[in-house]
């Protein structure tokens, strides 16, 4: 790789066949070649930055790596579990072969449901499911309101937990090892 340079800016780069450049008016610039160090790096906990020195017969890029503050690192992974927690929250859950949606909106369709029947235990609701209609007395609707409550709750425990453990890690590495568990 080569870049064409003209008062210690790089004007532009090319890769040329040969291991020679195009030799060009000295008002255009001249191409030199590039020297890259590119050492390895953990994105997860570093970052890199690339500084470049021009100088008369060459040009070098150098990523310089440097870490990841533990508190950025804490914040995304904070930011994963919540959003695992909200993903597993919302996938559902199965019911006698019946899928039961666990949506925000289901759930407090759900609530809803179960408060009336409290408030009127002879009540009859009719509710759309996957499979068509169906007629749901109060013991029905406690029947799904309970594990729905359950699997939520569940949820939020689980995230509770992992945050916990996040928030008392005193290295990147440890941070790193919390995850979510299906």
């Amino acid at each position: 790789m080569h870049d064409l340079i003209k008062d210690n800016q790089v004007l532009k780069s090319h890769d040329f066949e040969s291991d020679t450049p195009p030799i060009l008016h000295k008002n255009k610039g001249v191409w030199v070649p590039r020297t890259v160090i590119n050492p390895f790096y953990d994105p997860a906990i570093q970052i890199k930055t690339l500084a470049q020195t021009v100088n008369k017969n060459s040009t070098t890029w150098e990523y310089v790596i440097s870490d990841i503050p533990l508190e950025t690192i804490k914040a995304n992974k904070l930011s994963e579990i919540a959003d695992a927690r909200y993903q597993a929250e919302i996938a559902g859950i199965s019911m006698n072969g019946t899928t039961i949606k666990t949506d925000r909106e289901s759930q407090a369709l759900i609530t809803g449901a179960y408060a009336a029947s409290l408030i009127n235990p002879k009540i009859k609701i009719d509710w759309k499911g996957g499979n068509g209609w169906v007629s749901l007395n109060a013991t029905a609707i406690a029947g799904i309101c309970v594990p729905v409550t359950v699997h939520v709750q569940t949820c939020f425990s689980n995230e509770k937990k992992l945050m916990t453990l996040v928030e008392a890690a005193k290295t990147a590495v440890a941070v790193l090892s919390v995850a979510w568990a299906e």
